[in-house]
């Protein structure tokens, strides 16, 4: 094989990599089914909103740590946040506010 073309092929995975971001990738494959296991629980949000929250319909991963949830009360955006120490946050936004705010 010719000299350039492997190194062709080496920037090539290079760039693929830099823009797959592992980081991400990483996230989204271990946490993804953690924190959708938590924010299904029906009681977390009947803390919340105070009242209670019968099912939640569904938890899907929309990207960069946010969640869509629908529940019987409406759909709401979650912001999962870890901040280390084993401190974690969930912010709920509804309308591009923020309503409510849950961690452990």
């Amino acid at each position: 094989m010719n000299k350039w073309l492997k190194w062709g092929i080496v920037v090539l995975i290079g760039c693929v990599l830099l823009v797959l971001n592992p980081k991400d990738l990483y996230y989204e494959l271990r946490y993804t089914d953690q924190v959708e296991k938590r924010i299904s629980e029906p009681a977390i949000w009947s803390n919340v909103f105070e009242s209670e929250v019968d099912s939640i319909e569904d938890v899907s991963y929309i990207g960069d740590k946010f969640f869509e949830v629908k529940t019987n009360e409406g759909t709401y955006i979650v912001l999962y946040n870890d901040n280390g120490m084993n401190s974690k946050s969930f912010n709920i936004y509804k309308h591009h506010k923020r309503i409510g705010r849950f961690g452990y």
